[in-house]
């Protein structure tokens, strides 16, 4: 059985911010072409540094993506899964 590395939010509002449709792009295009600069991947997504950078570091912090020691960043994952529970807390 393969293993499976578990990422969690506080709430349905904080996954939301961190995984937006437009950082959809960036995730797929890292998951196809492999690691990358952000300057490639600027170029890859066809948006501006400033922002491609600004998402990266947002989806970095929500674990989505790794940085290796050169800078290139990846995303070592090929499925994500949401699970969201409605019960009150």
């Amino acid at each position: 059985m393969a293993s499976r590395e578990l990422l969690t939010f506080d709430d349905v509002g904080t996954l939301l911010r961190v995984l937006t449709p437009i950082r959809w792009k960036p995730l797929q295009r890292l998951r196809q072409k492999g690691p990358m600069s952000i300057r490639l991947l600027e170029w890859a997504v066809a948006r501006d540094y400033k922002n491609v950078h600004a998402d990266v570091r947002a989806l970095e912090r929500g674990g989505l993506v790794v940085r290796s020691p050169k800078g290139e960043v990846s995303v070592p994952w090929n499925t994500i899964v949401a699970e969201v529970t409605l019960d009150a807390a």
